[in-house]
């Protein structure tokens, strides 16, 4: 079950949930250390590991990757943007329905990572613990009694646990509700940061909320505290939009129904014009403007970025393609 092609809970606010455990071998350098032989040398290890659960997964060899491959990896969220690059070797393990990703000699040697459309932390770190305990039981972590399971970044120690949440805030974009979040959110051991991670941009009011603390918490603190987080915050969107919506000026209604005139009638399209009209018709979906499916629009929003669409057209041309696939897949809506 692909995130961004299926609906999830509370999908009017967060378009997808990740877990992702952090691991390293016994006995290895970390990454920053490692030679190219070492790093083959742990992969192949972690390979013989995975053996029981391979069938469902695809290997991909990174180092082997066109960059429009490993974009496309990356636009999917399936592998961050620091692991398409590096003199290591690099595997991704790619579940078939692209649930859940495996990679090896990223900044750690492991990083296990589990998806779920909407907000459902449970059953990301769920599907992430049963991958992590396979290769617990046939592997040997590097772990300290006192700091916990060992990572490269000191921050990461203890769980090595980082629960995520893609969510969409325009009204708190509006209203510039956004700096306070941010603020309250670091108070409470949270992080909020662009679509792709840290020093991203959010585009669209799409932003990523992850824990901090790893250390000296368990895991279910990690995730009762997220979840809490993360539902306050949401909670606070859901008051602004109620307002937004008993007040609606027609300047904002005009403009919901204007992006949605654009979105089906463009003749070029740009990523970034159409993230923020797919934004204000989350909106207005929300408001009672518009029925636009709302899991349409996150898979056209994948679908429609410049490498899954194909890196090998310029950027005039690929503004068509997008505006052309939007055009006909709205029609059929």
């Amino acid at each position: 079950m692909s995130w961004y092609t299926e609906s999830g809970k509370k999908d009017d606010f967060v378009l997808s949930t990740r877990a992702r455990l952090a691991r390293n071998l016994k006995g290895f350098k970390f990454t920053s250390a490692m030679t190219f032989e070492e790093s083959e040398k742990a992969a192949k290890l972690i390979e013989t590991a995975l053996e029981p659960i391979l069938k469902s997964f695809d290997k991909i060899d990174i180092s082997s990757c066109s960059e429009e491959e490993k974009g496309v990896l990356c636009e999917k969220h399936l592998i961050s943007p620091n692991f398409k690059n590096g003199r290591l070797k690099r595997i991704a393990f790619v579940a078939k329905d692209m649930s859940s990703c495996i990679m090896v000699n990223e900044e750690d040697h492991l990083r296990i990572q589990s998806f779920t459309p909407g907000f459902d932390p449970d059953k990301a770190l769920d599907e992430c613990g049963k991958i992590e305990t396979l290769l617990r039981e046939r592997l040997d972590f590097a772990y300290n009694d006192k700091y916990g399971y060992l990572t490269a970044c000191p921050t990461n120690c203890g769980t090595a646990l980082r629960l995520s949440a893609m969510v969409h805030l325009p009204a708190l974009a509006m209203t510039g509700g956004e700096s306070q979040m941010l603020r309250e959110s670091a108070k409470l051991g949270m992080t909020v940061r662009g679509v792709y991670g840290e020093g991203s941009e959010a585009p669209g009011g799409i932003y990523q909320i992850s824990n901090q603390i790893t250390l000296g918490v368990s895991v279910n603190d990690i995730c009762e505290k997220f979840t809490a987080v993360v539902n306050a915050i949401l909670s606070a969107e859901e008051n602004l939009r109620n307002k937004i919506k008993t007040s609606l000026s027609d300047a904002l209604h005009d403009k919901i129904c204007r992006a949605e005139g654009t979105l089906k009638s463009a003749y070029l399209m740009s990523s970034e014009e159409f993230i923020n009209l797919q934004s204000l018709i989350r909106l207005g979906k929300y408001i009672g403007i518009t029925d636009i499916d709302l899991t349409v629009l996150k898979k056209l929003w994948i679908e429609t970025l410049p490498y899954t669409l194909g890196a090998k057209h310029t950027a005039q041309e690929r503004d068509k393609l997008r505006a052309e696939k939007i055009r006909n897949i709205l029609s059929l809506k």
